[in-house]
């Protein structure tokens, strides 16, 4: 049994004037587990195939964020008979298209911030 790969495009908006200012730590890690359930929302799926999904994420006013999770969508899967397998005339290509030409122009403007984050002795620890 070979694993599935699923893709989940997230598209988070939001106004400056509308993300929330915090009183404490306390009510920013609160806001950050919020968001956190909101974009994990959902990934345990029992899917038959690969998959691509949409989410819209909007931070409205200071407090409340709303999710839209569009049906994830089967990618259709080419094997070459050489052990490779493709991506054709599906909605993932279109993805991989459209991230790979994002990705190449924001490069141009400059290196990608990258943060990573690990779990060590039952807590998160994040480096970049």
């Amino acid at each position: 049994m070979s694993k599935k790969m699923h893709t989940r495009i997230i598209n988070l908006s939001y106004f400056d004037e509308d993300l929330p200012k915090f009183a404490s730590n306390v009510e920013q890690d609160e806001w950050h587990r919020a968001l956190g359930r909101m974009v994990a929302y959902g990934l345990y799926g029992d899917w038959a195939e690969d998959t691509v999904q949409y989410v819209n994420l909007v931070l409205q006013r200071s407090d409340e964020i709303m999710g839209v999770y569009a049906r994830p969508l089967p990618t259709l899967r080419k094997d070459e008979g050489d052990g490779q397998t493709w991506y054709w005339n599906s909605a993932q290509e279109l993805v991989d298209c459209f991230i790979k030409d994002l990705y190449e122009k924001s490069q141009a403007q400059g290196q990608s911030f990258v943060m990573g984050a690990v779990k060590h002795d039952g807590k998160y620890g994040f480096h970049s």
